[in-house]
């Protein structure tokens, strides 16, 4: 400290600001010192004075400030105006995204969170999943109930006699309260039960499935003894729910009886038994049927079906049936006399011929409506071909063994009224080409192998009649590739269009040639297919597989509705409407899904029809596809009466030529029984009954 004060004494000698003995605190200053000392003199007093005076003003520019320190502040003061510009517009940009921010988090929680994330938060917080699933029921009920429509919209009342058949409640059930007693729970289990009949369900919510297993398993106990009410009450009931008029009985069994004629005869003993038993211990699994080729289309009419949504009533009117669908057309092109067929067994080599009515009945067991056992007629003929003789099997259409029951008499009954009902005319304008009919098959069959032409169009239909006529017997063994070449110089593909066009109306006149059939490489007869004795050119002609080998079915076809979907079309009457729609037995359900199968269609439809009235009730549409999914004992069951049919077809190929019997029991057994020459032979019953 001593060398600093003597720095500084050295330097400002006795004016040293380190030696103001008033100023300083570096050493302790004696009274005479401090007297001695001036003030005037010293550097620290005068600095002292000087700040006191001027306050820290500069004494040299008094009256203005100099440029560069103006300039300086001239810089920080606009840098200070852009930066509370930018912060203002900082602030903005700021309380605009802060507003947007705050109305997307306003909107994030207004909007509902996903079903499986609301049902996982619903189930956090301490509920079962049934309870969880309840509440976000009702959550959403009463949520819906909030939101007010915008725009009311004038809905059209119905009137009341026009709205559909509803059963009135029964007294026995009046006094009965429902587990799900509210409007809203039942009206809720009829739209998921009635968007699971669409043939493509519409799962809106992927928890449907469980929320109606939920109210099942809730309604399981009442269920019960509700069917324990209907079925008490109908066994009490004094009339028969099986009844039907006589005029139907009559008209039906005149059906019955004509596809009879035609087997009259006397047969004896079975010579080859199939035991149902022996197939159930020897099956192995083995494909559904499953359509390998189509031949010939057929006429496909265009289905109206009626409004389920208005009352409808199908006709009871028997003359008015028999006018459509006479008795004498059982009689007409039967399958033995069928060249066409006949033709396709042989260049295809397949197993046999037969109808798809036999087919469907060699799959089911008697049930209710389709109560008796089946009697089918075999044709084994014999035929050269290309210098070989070959064996064709022909199964015809069955018949009833013994008498059938009255609900059994009474679908055969609806099957007509249904079809009067969703083809009205019952003219060509009705009819699709067959043409037509490949475009809207040709996404289900893929494999399908038909003449498929593209023509211009553009001849007039005169001389579409004229060329058509005229064309003849111009078919011999070529390719399909050299065949359409010729037919392009031709205008029979033109016709075809114009069928399109025209809804089947030049068919009808006779102004073309029908579809003519190929095979694999090459057309399969070297003949006009009009000229083939015994063709119905209203069915269609396919061939299936069925296990390892492979059959002909000749069918009908139900129609396609409005969207092009090939339908497979069955009716069931409901003999307790007022208590609902009853349940289908196993066998009832494997003629429905057989049906649709050999009939090539992409989907069953299901009419339920009230059976006294004949109210239209319901209509079911199932996929084809969809029949069996998530269903393996329907999945096995189908396999095995698959494996039925292809060891029935091992014996057909063992039958000399002539005349069979093949009969079915209860059991599911089947006897192929021959027909006998002579009346003196041994018999053990007659084909006519």
């Amino acid at each position: 400290m001593i060398a600093n004060i003597t720095c500084d004494k050295e330097w400002r000698g006795e004016q040293g600001a380190s030696l103001c003995p008033l100023k300083s605190k570096d050493y302790f200053a004696s009274p005479e010192v401090i007297l001695a000392h001036n003030w005037v003199f010293c550097d620290a007093c005068r600095d002292a004075r000087i700040l006191e005076k001027t306050k820290g003003q500069d004494l040299i520019f008094s009256n203005r400030v100099p440029s560069w320190i103006q300039h300086e502040q001239g810089m920080v003061e606009e840098n200070f105006v852009e930066d509370k510009l930018k912060i203002k517009r900082n602030k903005k940009k700021y309380q605009k995204k802060k507003r947007e921010i705050d109305e997307e988090l306003r909107r994030m929680k207004d909007k509902p969170l996903p079903d499986k994330k609301a049902l996982h938060v619903l189930v956090k917080s301490g509920l079962s999943k049934s309870d969880a699933l309840s509440k976000f029921v009702d959550e959403k009920r009463e949520k819906a109930k909030k939101i007010k429509k915008s725009e009311v919209e004038t809905q059209k009342k119905t009137a009341r006699d026009h709205m559909p058949w509803a059963p009135h409640i029964h007294p026995l059930l009046k006094n009965k309260v429902s587990v799900l007693n509210r409007l809203v729970d039942h009206q809720r289990y009829v739209a998921i039960a009635s968007n699971f009949l669409n043939p493509e369900p519409l799962l809106r919510y992927q928890h449907n499935r469980k929320e109606l297993q939920m109210m099942d398993n809730k309604l399981l106990d009442e269920r019960r003894e509700y069917q324990k009410i209907v079925s008490d009450y109908v066994l009490k009931k004094k009339q028969t729910l099986f009844s039907c008029s006589d005029k139907a009985v009559h008209y039906v069994l005149q059906r019955l009886n004509k596809r009879r004629d035609s087997v009259i005869g006397r047969y004896g003993n079975a010579i080859y038994t199939i035991s149902s038993e022996n197939i159930r211990n020897n099956f192995r699994a083995t494909s559904v049927p499953e359509l390998v080729q189509i031949f010939h289309y057929g006429h496909v009419p265009k289905v109206n079906f009626p409004n389920e949504r208005k009352r409808f009533a199908f006709s009871n009117n028997v003359d008015e049936i028999n006018e459509l669908f006479q008795i004498r057309e059982c009689e007409e092109f039967p399958l033995e006399k069928d060249e066409l067929a006949i033709t396709l067994v042989m260049k295809q080599d397949l197993a046999c011929v037969m109808c798809a009515s036999s087919a469907v009945a060699l799959m089911h067991k008697p049930f209710l409506t389709d109560s008796s056992n089946m009697l089918i007629p075999i044709t084994v003929l014999e035929r050269f071909d290309d210098g070989y003789r070959k064996k064709i099997c022909v199964v015809g259409k069955p018949y009833p063994e013994s008498p059938i029951n009255h609900p059994t008499v009474w679908r055969r009954f609806l099957k007509y009224s249904v079809k009067a009902a969703i083809y009205p005319k019952f003219e060509s304008c009705n009819v699709i080409s067959s043409q037509c009919a490949q475009s809207e098959f040709k996404n289900q069959i893929a494999t399908a192998k038909c003449g498929r032409f593209e023509s211009n169009g553009k001849e007039e239909p005169s001389s579409l009649m004229t060329n058509c006529q005229n064309e003849g017997d111009i078919l011999s063994t070529v390719s399909i590739k050299n065949y359409q070449n010729y037919q392009n110089n031709k205008q029979h593909e033109s016709e075809n269009i114009c069928n399109d066009l025209l809804s089947g109306i030049m068919s009808d006149m006779n102004a073309a040639t029908p579809s003519l059939i190929y095979g694999d490489n090459s057309v399969i007869y070297d003949r006009n297919i009009k000229e083939l004795e015994g063709v119905d050119l209203q069915k269609r002609y396919s061939k299936f597989s069925i296990g390892g080998e492979f059959i002909l079915i000749r069918s009908n076809n139900d129609g396609v509705d409005s969207t092009g979907n090939s339908l497979a079309i069955t009716q069931r009457a409901e003999y307790a409407a007022e208590f609902g729609a009853e349940r289908l037995d196993e066998e009832e359900w494997l003629r429905d899904y057989f049906k649709c199968k050999f009939k090539g269609a992409s989907q069953l439809i299901r009419l339920r029809i009230h059976s006294k009235e004949l109210h239209f009730l319901q209509k079911e549409r199932y996929s084809e596809r969809n029949l069996t999914i998530n269903r393996d004992d329907r999945r096995r069951l189908i396999e095995e009466r698959t494996y039925r049919l292809e060891v029935l077809l091992t014996y057909l190929k063992l039958l000399e030529s002539g005349s069979y019997l093949l009969r079915t029991t209860d059991n599911g057994n089947m006897h192929i029984l021959p027909k006998l020459r002579h009346l003196s032979d041994e018999s053990i019953f007659s084909g006519l009954f």
